[in-house]
């Protein structure tokens, strides 16, 4: 993957239905549509598409439908979020001719190279807003927010300490499981 290419995946966005509540924390994003940049008619990329869609319904996995897009939504790509092993997803990938596949992990967004199995994080998540929410070491990122110290709050919160004009609650320490000391 050159380092254009590598750009070009960093832009994509995605569109989706808000993920099932039982939804794995880690999953790849596979597409068959025009591979290496190529450009294909209407036709061939929904064959492409529906000839991975039944590969993995053979394989019994559970998909759910995610659209990777150009930042100004003119360029769509449909493709499948699927939970898979790492080498069972370059396989797939590199089956349908893809140069490198999305990897979830931990609502964590991540270019994988199909080739090499190379990982190149990017430094943002899938997209916070469409998320299903949780922890975000639970696979989501909503409801919960980050102080400015890093730590994991809940927004009600947040809130209290925006809202509090005496200062009262600007600092928050976690509770620590364990006995009470005496």
């Amino acid at each position: 993957m050159t380092d254009d290419q590598l750009a070009l995946f960093a832009e994509t966005v995605f569109e989706h239905e808000p993920l099932p509540a039982d939804w794995p924390a880690t999953y790849w994003i596979i597409t068959a549509w025009a591979p290496t940049g190529e450009s294909w008619s209407a036709e061939r990329n929904q064959t492409a598409d529906a000839a991975l869609e039944a590969s993995l319904r053979a394989a019994g996995h559970r998909l759910l439908r995610m659209t990777g897009c150009s930042p100004d939504r003119r360029h769509r790509e449909p493709g499948w979020a699927v939970a898979l092993e790492q080498g069972a997803a370059l396989r797939l990938g590199r089956e349908f001719g893809q140069v490198a596949l999305f990897l979830v992990r931990r609502s964590r967004l991540i270019v994988v190279d199909c080739t090499g199995g190379r990982e190149h994080p990017l430094d943002r998540g899938l997209d916070p807003d469409r998320i299903r929410g949780g922890h975000p070491e639970a696979g989501g990122l909503r409801p919960w927010r980050r102080t400015r110290s890093r730590q994991l709050i809940r927004p009600a919160a947040a809130r209290a300490i925006r809202e509090s004009r005496s200062g009262a609650h600007r600092w928050i320490r976690p509770v620590r499981a364990g006995r009470i000391r005496t």
